[in-house]
């Protein structure tokens, strides 16, 4: 797998591409997803349209993504799904609690809302997971 980081505004987006499963390429998302949500900013944006390939160990490591994102108060948002990978997050509900969008400028969007909502006093504006 290869992860290629671009900024986009004051979000990162990372890019994906090749299969992500048991192995190395679980342990380099993770790694690059580390170092991203290290630099702040309003989030990252997971540009997934170069994994064709999505296994459990996949999941796993987007869910452990996803909750270390949250720690930092920052979100993931996916864009770029293909069939396949659609398919699988879509039984295991992933993309809807990570946030899906058609394309880059959208998640940028999302995740400049979910900052907007962020700063906000707890009771005004909770974010949601769900």
């Amino acid at each position: 797998m290869t992860i290629r980081q671009d900024k986009h505004g004051r979000a990162i987006v990372l890019h994906l591409a090749g299969p992500l499963g048991v192995g190395r390429s679980v342990r380099h998302l993770r790694a690059a997803v580390g170092r991203a949500l290290a630099r702040g900013g309003r989030g990252l944006v997971l540009d997934l349209s170069g994994v064709g390939y999505l296994d459990a160990a996949g999941i796993g490591a987007l869910i452990s993504c996803h909750r270390r994102a949250l720690r930092v108060r920052q979100r993931i948002v996916l864009t770029g799904l293909r069939r396949h990978v659609r398919d699988v997050l879509g039984v295991t509900r992933l993309a809807g609690q990570l946030g899906e969008a058609a394309d880059e400028e959208q998640a940028v969007r999302v995740l400049d809302q979910y900052a907007a909502r962020r700063d906000l006093p707890p009771h005004i504006a909770a974010p949601s997971c769900a």
